[in-house]
């Protein structure tokens, strides 16, 4: 397992973590990765299932380096569901914000404060 990022403030929690290859040596299953979100929160706990192409960790990346400068991001930046937000500074909150949707399947979205 590995983490991508992990952002906590001790009551606040945002995780995106790489549990592992699907299938390995499977193609073409063999360059997707089985992931997950876990947000956590005094008020609300869930998990989110993901599939990853290498083509994501990319993305991902980039949206790293977004983040370092201060900006805000989407990932991934495709249409694709589910899609993780994160807002440097929000207005309302004063403080980092994560957002996660998941449209296609469950149609849920959770938003936390977190400062990491």
């Amino acid at each position: 397992m590995v983490d991508l990022i992990h952002l906590s403030d001790g009551d606040n929690s945002f995780r995106v973590r790489v549990l592992g290859r699907r299938m390995p040596g499977v193609l073409p299953l063999h360059d997707l990765l089985d992931a997950e979100v876990l947000i956590e929160s005094g008020f609300v706990s869930g998990r989110l299932e993901l599939g990853l192409y290498p083509d994501d960790l990319d993305g991902w990346s980039r949206a790293l380096d977004v983040l370092a400068a201060g900006g805000d991001v989407r990932w991934p930046d495709d249409d694709r569901s589910p899609q993780i937000r994160v807002r440097a500074l929000d207005r309302e909150h004063e403080t980092p914000t994560v957002h996660v949707e998941d449209v296609a399947r469950s149609g849920i979205s959770v938003t936390i404060p977190c400062v990491p």
